[in-house]
């Protein structure tokens, strides 16, 4: 915060301006921490409205803070995923999808699952009404109808939604 003091009357008056919100042209801010802290941020929302009851979802994304992706760029051309690249694909996808759009950690949820440099992964879910794991098959291939194979199961595959283990 800063102070302005202001002219109104015969006395001065001193009126609280918040300071300016950092840009990314600012070399004093950490981009990557403050994605970081934007997906902690989501995900406490998210976690919050998710019910994991074992339900069929459809996981279209999951990667960790360093991740190699052959099948995909970012939005730098980049094969290798940082915390801005994972929180602009899950902003993407929520964009594309709506509010049924959650992200969780991979520990969150199920077996705990952890990267292969022990972090856990930042994992986007379409959450709907799946009844079975080719329900979610079906919709996978009605949304991302341009991939198929390797790219479409890299783009979105059937997950169950278990509280963790």
């Amino acid at each position: 915060m800063s102070s302005v003091v202001t002219p109104s009357s015969p006395e001065s008056t001193t009126i609280e301006t918040p300071a300016p919100l950092p840009t990314p042209s600012d070399p004093n801010v950490d981009m990557e921490a403050q994605a970081l802290a934007e997906l902690e941020r989501v995900r406490l929302g998210d976690i919050a409205r998710v019910r994991m009851r074992g339900q069929w979802v459809a996981q279209l994304a999951s990667k960790w803070v360093g991740a190699t992706d052959p099948l995909q760029t970012t939005t730098t051309g980049s094969n290798e995923f940082g915390a801005s690249d994972i929180l602009t694909e899950h902003e993407g996808l929520r964009s594309r999808f709506g509010r049924s759009v959650v992200l969780l950690l991979s520990t969150d949820y199920g077996q705990r699952q952890v990267g292969p440099t022990g972090q856990p992964m930042w994992v986007t879910f379409f959450v709907g009404r799946f009844p079975t794991e080719q329900a979610v098959g079906v919709w996978c291939a009605q949304q991302f109808t341009d991939l198929t194979g390797k790219q479409l199961a890299n783009a979105c595959t059937a997950r169950r939604l278990r509280p963790a283990a």
